[in-house]
């Protein structure tokens, strides 16, 4: 009987939902343990012409990197397939693209493009290495969305594993070895996750009497239709003949490209990760595991984001009650932006169901009477959960403080539990994060937490042409010059740039914050109107969109701040929600506005927006009218609120007008038609070769215009035009104000960039042109020079080997030497100060009794680069021609005077000394 007994006690020890779980997850481990390293497995790629690399896995997709439906191309993998025993294989012919499989020399199928799907081929293999070859060829004109591989069919059709496959033939034993480990892998994978299935039931089947309860009924009937209508329109979405085609450049086809390069063993990259790696790391494990297929990841994230609706159920029912709780979970079901972006292949999906988790997750571990040991369990949930969520999408991080605090200022408990809580989250956030880190470090050597992204991505939204949406104005292409050459970085221009004008920036936050708020849809890289209301009527006929949802939640938050929660628990999840709603907006304000951008706080709208919906329907149960017309009218206000904000939005910046010239302009003021006059223009700058030149204009009129003219900068080299810029008048910073909106009188600020040549030949001066145009007919209505913009490397002056050493000054250059080269006079000056005149260097022979010969006059380097354009410390060679005398020794000297008013620049020796007349001696010189 006591033997009995103990085999009951073991029995009911074992099947201990937390002991099954255990179980679970070290058959999960173990199958992580004994897998084979794929590292020398795979089939030798050409794509196109491009260096050979190696694909674990052999497939090609419309939505890789770098393909391009409309663009032909070719792959081409050979190596080796292994087999532990001869026999017939069956391999499956793709049907969408020219395709041709050999293997050992014979051809198992070569079918042209527009085949039937489905169709087979058999291949007799041998034991052990079979040489094999794979190619697949597109014409650039594939309709539609586009897969092909190397499958062959087992239990189910499925890509050859890449245990099977080799480069280059290894030994029969080693390859053997590898089969055997990827097989007991899989097989204790599949206990291991059925163990995992087994904890769930063991932990469900005690609580099956509240699974038949109301709540637990209702919430499932929630969650089936949050479900269904996801699934209703993923039907209609599916249907479109390109839904699967992914743009190229955009956010999604990246995710894609990566993903599809996990499954082949080519992630992560070598370069640190300019995005973050969570979706990408999601999408090519479930690919990995599965298949790969953008059907399978919009199916999961349906079913996660319809599990949400229970996540939400919980977090309204602890900060707001259950009626609200309910109403909650409702508004998420129906909510057509989450069913949308569910169907993306972005990382917004899975970022409403991060957010719902920590928002829960971080209530639960500050909940009065939580015992110790399971608030670190919940505690490490938390922190790990955190640093998933940031490895998605790393706006959560901001988080990371808050939480911190409200560990170690919450809860009953010591300040010892406390502090160890707190250290907890901190070390199971960065868990996830630091094998991040370290493959950036070691890609580069430089710190970086998560992605590169964020200062390119401020500078979008803060630059000084920006309209807070993230758009590549003139401003970025400029910069991303000078950040590409490494002058710069997008951080520290954006930050210059709104030192330089902080009342602009100003007024950009608030149009940033009115565009969050406010209902218009602000689309990038997938839009919610003609990619999902357009085509789906499930999208169409709910009736419930972003600034509804806003309008609700904004007049829940001001209920939730005058009615002051009845208990504490109540007050401090309330505030949890605060911080989180006013952190993530924050971020997204602080660097530019998208839609798509405020997926992580739709839980948090369904939660605020329930709880007015959920007073109205109290009161209105109560019979307390006073209290459903106080509710509706703060439901309407809101909504005013809301509705007003596109307005905010348009009208928060103001247009570039000054009253004055500011004092750092140089005043024009030439006149042109139509009553146009050139006030004035900001100094040209000096720059390189190929760099962007901001040129900034100050235009008025005497009268109102009818048209939107057009200007053109161009820039000339003698009497070469070696560049030109063209745009609308006024259009050249946001807000634009084109000409036909400028009233008379008003000073209007213009800019444009202009870029000289790449190749050009410096240092240089070019002259600017400015010409006012009617676009329609071509018809000028004026032109001015602004005078020259020096382009130059700015190289420091050096003297060759075999040059005489100088000193003097002439004017305010120095001439650090000259060379006799031929009949050539080449000096070799450093600029000093801002010349005072358009200097003109003249060159004299005299002879030996000092009588003048012959002299020859001309501006520096043949013409191209006046005095006026030098820098200060570059260095210049000026080459000119030696007058043409007959052979003899004569006396050379030179010096320099003002082009226009002819007086000679002043000149000294290398000793101070002033020399008479601005004759500067070089001494004798022999022509031949």
């Amino acid at each position: 009987m006591g033997d009995a007994n103990a085999v009951r006690k073991r029995g009911r020890f074992v099947m201990r939902p937390q002991i099954v779980l255990l179980l679970g997850l070290l058959g999960v481990c173990a199958s992580w343990g004994v897998a084979p390293n794929l590292g020398g497995h795979g089939l030798r790629a050409l794509y196109n012409a491009e260096p050979p690399v190696i694909d674990q896995v052999v497939f090609l997709t419309s939505n890789d990197t770098g393909f391009q439906v409309d663009e032909p191309a070719s792959v081409r993998w050979s190596g080796y397939l292994y087999q532990s025993r001869a026999g017939t294989v069956e391999f499956a012919v793709p049907g969408s693209v020219r395709s041709r499989l050999t293997i050992g020399g014979d051809t198992v199928f070569d079918r042209p493009a527009g085949g039937a799907n489905g169709t087979r081929a058999g291949a007799q293999l041998a034991a052990g290495f079979n040489a094999i070859s794979f190619e697949i060829e597109t014409a650039g004109a594939v309709a539609g969305y586009m897969q092909a591989g190397l499958e062959w069919a087992g239990l189910w059709q499925s890509l050859v594993p890449a245990v099977y496959l080799y480069p280059d033939a290894t030994t029969a034993s080693a390859a053997e070895r590898a089969v055997q480990a990827a097989r007991a892998a899989a097989g204790l994978g599949a206990v291991g996750w059925l163990l995992l299935v087994l904890a769930a039931g063991l932990w469900l089947w005690p609580q099956r009497a509240r699974l038949r309860s109301r709540t637990a009924v209702g919430l499932g009937a929630i969650v089936l239709l949050a479900f269904g209508l996801r699934l209703l329109f993923l039907a209609d979405y599916a249907a479109q003949p390109t839904a699967d085609v992914l743009a190229g450049g955009s956010d999604h086809r990246g995710y894609q490209g990566a993903a599809l390069d996990y499954v082949r063993g080519r992630w992560p990259p070598p370069a640190p990760f300019y995005v973050q790696p969570g979706m990408s790391l999601a999408m090519g494990w479930l690919y990995g595991a599965v298949l790969p297929s953008l059907r399978l990841v919009q199916l999961v994230q349906m079913l996660l984001g319809a599990g949400t609706a229970l996540l939400i159920f919980e977090i309204a029912r602890r900060s707001f009650g259950v009626l609200t709780a309910w109403i909650a979970a409702l508004l998420w079901a129906v909510y057509p932006l989450a069913m949308f972006y569910e169907a993306q292949v972005t990382t917004h999906a899975l970022e409403a169901v991060a957010g719902a988790l920590l928002l829960l997750l971080w209530m639960v571990a500050l909940q009065n009477g939580a015992g110790g040991r399971q608030r670190i369990w919940i505690v490490a949930g938390l922190g790990c959960t955190l640093g998933v969520a940031s490895v998605l999408r790393p706006t959560f991080l901001i988080l990371a403080p808050f939480m911190f605090a409200s560990l170690l200022a919450g809860g009953a408990a010591g300040w010892r539990q406390r502090a160890w809580a707190a250290l907890v989250l901190v070390a199971c956030t960065c868990l996830p994060i630091a094998p991040v880190t370290w493959h950036n470090y070691r890609s580069n050597g430089r710190f970086q937490l998560l992605n590169s992204s964020g200062g390119v991505t401020f500078y979008l939204g803060n630059n000084r042409d920006s309209t807070g949406l993230g758009e590549y104005s003139p401003a970025y292409w400029a910069t991303h010059y000078f950040v590409s050459g490494g002058k710069t970085t997008y951080a520290a221009q954006a930050w210059r740039e709104l030192a330089a004008d902080p009342r602009r920036w100003g007024q950009l936050m608030v149009r940033k914050t009115a565009l969050f708020l406010g209902d218009a849809e602000l689309p990038n890289n997938v839009d919610f109107y003609k990619e999902g209301v357009a085509i789906s009527r499930v999208l169409a006929w709910l009736p419930l969109r972003f600034g509804a949802l806003m309008a609700l939640a904004l007049a829940g938050a001001g209920l939730a701040l005058w009615r002051a929660g009845e208990t504490r628990d109540l007050q401090r999840n309330r505030l949890i929600l605060l911080v989180y709603g006013l952190t993530q907006a924050a971020v997204v304000i602080a660097f530019h506005v998208f839609s798509r951008f405020r997926a992580p706080l739709y839980p948090l709208l369904a939660i605020a927006g329930a709880y007015p919906l959920a007073n109205i329907v109290l009161a209105v149960l109560a019979q307390r009218w006073r209290g459903v017309l106080t509710g509706v009218a703060g439901v309407l206000a809101a909504g005013a609120f809301v509705g007003v904000m596109p307005v905010v939005a348009a009208h928060a910046m103001d247009a570039p007008v000054v009253s004055a010239l500011p004092v750092t302009a140089l005043a024009l003021n030439i006149p042109l038609e139509q009553g146009i006059t050139l006030a004035g223009y900001e100094p040209l700058a000096a720059g390189a070769p190929g760099e962007p030149q901001r040129i900034t204009l100050y235009w008025t009129t005497d009268q109102r215009l009818l048209t939107d003219y057009f200007v053109s900068v161009q820039l000339f080299s003698g009497a070469t035009k070696v560049a030109q810029a063209d745009q609308a008048m006024g259009t050249g910073s946001f807000p634009d104000y084109p000409a036909s909106a400028w009233q008379a009188g008003e000073i209007v600020r213009d800019a444009l960039y202009v870029r000289s040549p790449a190749g050009l030949e410096a240092p240089v001066a070019l002259a600017v042109v400015v010409i006012v145009y009617e676009r329609a007919s071509g018809a000028r209505l004026g032109e001015a020079n602004l005078g020259l913009l020096p382009i130059t490397t700015r190289q420091a002056s050096g003297l060759p080997a075999g040059a005489i050493e100088s000193g003097a000054h002439i004017g305010s250059a120095v001439l650090r030497g000259y060379a006799i080269q031929e009949k050539n006079l080449v000096l070799y000056w450093e600029a000093g100060e801002r010349a005072a005149g358009d200097g003109v260097v003249f060159v004299h022979l005299f002879d030996a009794q000092g009588n003048f010969v012959a002299g020859a006059d001309g501006r520096p380097r043949n013409g191209g680069y006046s005095t006026l354009a030098w820098q200060a410390r570059e260095g210049i060679v000026d080459a000119h021609n030696l007058p043409d005398v007959p052979a003899g020794t004569y006396m050379l000297k030179i010096g320099m005077y003002d082009a226009v008013t002819q007086v000679r620049f002043a000149a000294s020796a290398a000793d101070g000394a002033v020399l008479p007349d601005g004759i500067l001696p070089l001494g004798s010189i022999a022509i031949p």
